[in-house]
């Protein structure tokens, strides 16, 4: 699968770190790591889908909350959607 593949990795910065944080504090039922993952794709201002199968993700009240205070802060450009499949409507 990654033969041939360049892939670039980013790190996560430490806002990424902060907000997993705040995550967390919300919404105890989020994992740590998965919080770090999907605080990722949320200081990402341009991403647009976050793909997972983790019902607690794909429910979670608390992660739709910051998506929507960080557009509304302008630290977002897009609405991340997150879902268990890949559409582009």
């Amino acid at each position: 699968m990654l033969k041939g593949l360049e892939v670039d990795l980013i790190p996560p910065r430490e806002e990424v770190y902060s907000k997993a944080a705040e995550l967390r504090k919300q919404d105890y039922k989020i994992e740590n790591v998965d919080s770090v993952i999907v605080c990722q794709a949320l200081c990402d201002p341009y991403s647009t889908h976050f793909l997972t199968r983790d019902p607690t993700l794909l429910t979670s009240e608390a992660i739709e909350e910051l998506e929507h205070k960080m557009r509304e802060d302008g630290v977002r450009k897009q609405k991340l959607k997150i879902t268990d499949e890949f559409s582009r409507q």
